[in-house]
């Protein structure tokens, strides 16, 4: 799990330097409060990721950094919960792709 949310945090962190305009929101950049809560048993697995998709209920798509091709049971729900919206979803495996996926969409999104 905690190499899993590094690889995001990481591959975020290039999608900001390289889209410094984009407000990008990784769960795993706010990871210290929800583990410590969940250890404490304040909150449960189901409770994060009620309030992930709250979160991604205000975004305008959903990239999923898929590296691998792993998908775990939480980005699974964050997928479902954003194609019951009509979120737009995207994966990406690679920094290039991110790219790519958000160019296009930018692009869509000022010319409309």
């Amino acid at each position: 799990m905690e190499a899993n949310k590094q690889k995001a945090i990481e591959f975020v962190r290039n999608l900001k330097i390289a889209f410094p305009n984009v407000d990008f929101y990784c769960p795993g950049e706010h990871d210290e409060f929800v583990l410590t809560a969940w250890e404490k048993g304040l909150i449960n697995e189901n409770e994060i990721l009620d309030v992930d998709c709250q979160i991604l209920s205000k975004r305008h798509i959903l990239l999923v950094y898929a590296y691998d091709q792993y998908i775990s049971n939480g980005m699974l729900r964050e997928i479902k919960h954003a194609q019951l919206l009509g979120i737009p979803v995207f994966f990406a495996t690679n920094i290039v792709d991110a790219s790519e996926v958000l160019n296009k969409e930018l692009h869509r999104m000022l010319v409309g």
